[in-house]
């Protein structure tokens, strides 16, 4: 049996999931104590009126591997815009 990856966008009921994400992202890097968002912040900043934060998660056969979490930048000189790619995670039990 073959094992698979998927990319999607994050849904509207998984501002926990990406907080959890972001979470171990901060333990990784030995910075859990700089971790001020909560849920309802992320959940505002990804789903609310006007979202300016964008997630990607990654699943390996449905189960969540990681996150890509980006927003839209603009170049003035380009006259166009661009994504800045804020963080990308990927569970350890994930990589390699």
């Amino acid at each position: 049996m073959s094992s698979s990856i998927s990319i999607r966008r994050a849904r509207s009921d998984e501002a926990g999931l990406v907080l959890t994400l972001v979470r171990e992202l901060a333990e990784y890097e030995k910075l859990s104590h700089e971790v001020e968002a909560t849920e309802p912040m992320i959940a505002d900043a990804l789903f609310g009126a006007n979202p300016r934060l964008f997630c990607d998660i990654a699943e390996w056969d449905g189960e969540p591997a990681g996150i890509s979490v980006w927003f839209l930048n603009f170049s003035t000189f380009r006259g166009r815009y661009g994504a800045y790619l804020e963080d990308v995670f990927v569970r350890p039990q994930f990589r390699g």
